[in-house]
């Protein structure tokens, strides 16, 4: 926040208007205190069409925003008015991996809309529903949902059903790295 405010300077390095917005990003990330009102002031400062679409994805990130659950509400909507462009941002910003909790709560959400999103929406818009909002945390039970769901859904749009896959594989290696980490850890 210091360095955002001026009051920190390091030789060499400029807080541009790229900079300021990734620090903004990062402070409603971790839910820093009074994060929320800086993406209003910076909008004040840079009303750009850009920092519009870096102001979604800051109060997207925050843990505790409201503009995370409206977001994704927006995102299952198949009535949406919201640009495809706001809505590829609230949905990349949504879910890091250290907030679990929201991407196992949208969980049945993000099951019951893909398929009907899949014949309905177009390739862009499924493609970054499927992949920015599956709910792969690496573990057992999450495999296990991507794979019933993968077995229930064969017949699933191309670019769905390739990035539900993609998640499938990807959190089987996250599961067996971490089983191959505690098993070498317990043998220490």
């Amino acid at each position: 926040a210091d360095l955002l405010d001026g009051k920190i300077k390091i030789e060499g390095l400029e807080i541009d208007q790229d900079r300021r917005w990734g620090l903004i990003l990062q402070l409603n990330r971790v839910d820093a205190k009074g994060a929320d009102k800086r993406v209003d002031a910076e909008l004040k400062r840079d009303n750009s069409r850009r920092a519009q679409t870096e102001a979604i994805a800051a109060r997207v990130l925050s843990p505790s925003g409201k503009a995370k659950a409206a977001w994704l509400a927006e995102t299952a909507d198949a009535n949406t008015k919201k640009p495809l462009a706001e809505l590829k941002e609230a949905m990349s910003h949504a879910m890091p991996f250290e907030q679990p909790e929201p991407r196992r709560a949208y969980a049945a959400t993000y099951y019951a809309r893909l398929p009907e999103f899949a014949k309905n929406r177009d390739s862009e818009f499924v493609g970054s529903f499927a992949e920015q909002l599956v709910p792969a945390l690496c573990s057992r039970a999450d495999g296990k949902g991507l794979t019933d769901f993968i077995a229930k859904n064969g017949d699933l749009n191309p670019v769905a059903l390739k990035e539900v896959r993609a998640a499938a594989q990807m959190n089987e290696r996250c599961v067996k790295a971490r089983e191959l980490a505690e098993k070498s850890r317990s043998t220490l």
